[in-house]
């Protein structure tokens, strides 16, 4: 960020500053602030405020609330400081743990929702200035028998920095992001949750907040382990290609998000998984209204919207076309532009599929649940294949992605780990048939089809 944008920023974070610290706490803050902006970081007089930060405008027991969800926040600061004074990076990891004490990320929505130290360390985190192009940040839960497809198609469209957040998997699946963790592939991130806690929130905001390794990227796409982005044949189907292309349009003035729709991929309505890629199994498909955002990561205040970022004031959303549009048309019926790439997501696949994701969900315990699926919605958010909606994948991405799947699979452990993840799914789907009696609730309900 540029000294010149801080002042509409500074302005929107000072009633959030005001409304929990005394004047003289936030002027100390503006002035470090400023400073840094103006590249002469005091990080000794940062960490003094932090400290003598007790008497806050609010009651002793929201500040020692607050003073909770701050040390996190206080203690990236310091490591921050540390590594300016050392000029050094962040050390590189391959797997790492976050517990239940960061469950309340999913709540750092917006402005008013952050503390000033997390508003304090969020321009900081904004200001370190990114060396590369983009990385992909995924949440995954038994996702075992499509998750080393899905890394590498996101290979074969040039995505070689991959981030996982992965939760209380049950499909054995953990195994394999290990080893695909350890050989470099990914950067494994073990999101252990309470009750109620929505998981892809709470991921999004830590990548978003809280991991220092993400802020070496200019461009950040967040997706489900069940979202392909398929840039357009102009880019040759390669993401770096269409960034290139994006930076060479707006130059010094980024959208804070291009937007891409989804593809919706039919399910064909079948009981049991079948073998073979995804994009060979469900070639048939029809546009869809809902969105998913490679984010400029400079400009944004978090993903709690998981679809769109929560912008800075003045940014703003192009579609793929790089047509302005704002949150309200992303969120609307509308179809929107696919001339840049679509999303093809395979939200159903098989019944039983369906039902390990349906089951998943309901484990969560959310309230007003977005994961919350009846069987009969199986049946009703797919349609027959007809030549009209028949679009296969290119050959020439297939291609990739079967190279890509062949270099993944020459990685000491990776088809060891795949079929144990193949035999504890098809034990898993066993369990849910048994369990709820899943053949004739598929025969009865495919029969009203």
């Amino acid at each position: 960020m540029e000294l010149g944008q801080f002042s509409s920023v500074e302005s929107a974070f000072h009633p959030v500053l005001a409304s929990n610290y005394k004047p003289t706490s936030i002027n100390g803050f503006l002035k470090i602030l400023r400073g840094h902006f103006e590249g002469r970081t005091d990080w000794s007089l940062l960490r003094e405020l932090l400290t003598k930060l007790g008497q806050p405008s609010v009651s002793p027991n929201s500040f020692e609330r607050v003073a909770i969800q701050d040390r996190p926040f206080a203690e990236s600061i310091a490591q921050l400081g540390r590594r300016s004074h050392a000029r050094e990076d962040s050390p590189q990891f391959k797997v790492r743990k976050i517990g239940r004490e960061l469950d309340f990320l999913e709540r750092t929505c917006f402005l008013p929702n952050l503390t000033p130290i997390q508003l304090v360390h969020l321009l900081l985190f904004r200001s370190i200035p990114p060396t590369k192009s983009v990385a992909v940040v995924v949440t995954m839960r038994d996702e075992g028998p499509s998750l080393l497809e899905w890394i590498a198609f996101n290979r074969a469209i040039g995505l070689a920095d991959i981030f996982v957040y992965s939760n209380d998997n049950v499909d054995g699946s953990d195994e394999l992001l290990e080893v695909l963790a350890l050989a470099g592939v990914i950067k494994l991130i073990k999101n252990t949750i309470g009750p109620g806690t929505n998981p892809q929130r709470k991921a999004y905001q830590h990548a978003v907040h809280m991991l220092r390794e993400l802020r070496a990227y200019r461009w950040a796409l967040f997706l489900d382990a069940d979202e392909f982005l398929t840039p357009d044949e102009q880019y040759d189907y390669r993401l770096d290609n269409l960034i290139a292309h994006v930076e060479e349009t707006f130059q010094e003035d980024l959208p804070g998000a291009v937007v891409f729709p989804w593809e919706w991929r039919f399910n064909h309505l079948k009981l049991e998984r079948t073998d073979g890629l995804l994009f060979e199994r469900y070639p048939h498909s029809t546009p869809h209204f809902q969105v998913k955002s490679l984010t400029h990561l400079r400009t944004a205040l978090g993903m709690c919207e998981v679809h769109i970022p929560t912008l800075e004031p003045g940014a703003r959303l192009v579609d793929s076309a790089f047509s302005p549009v704002d949150a309200d048309f992303t969120w609307s019926v509308n179809l929107k532009s696919r001339a840049g790439g679509t999303i093809s997501h395979f939200w159903g696949k098989s019944f039983e599929e369906f039902a390990v994701k349906k089951r998943r969900g309901e484990l969560l315990s959310l309230g007003n649940d977005p994961y919350s699926r009846e069987f009969k919605q199986y049946f009703e958010w797919t349609t027959n294949p007809t030549q009209e909606n028949f679009h296969p994948a290119p050959e020439i991405l297939l291609q990739r992605l079967h190279d890509s799947l062949s270099q993944l699979r020459t990685i000491p452990g990776v088809n060891a780990a795949s079929d144990r993840i193949k035999a504890k799914y098809e034990e898993l789907c066993r369990k849910i048939k048994a369990e709820s009696n899943l053949r004739e609730i598929f025969d009865q309900m495919r029969l009203s089809v």
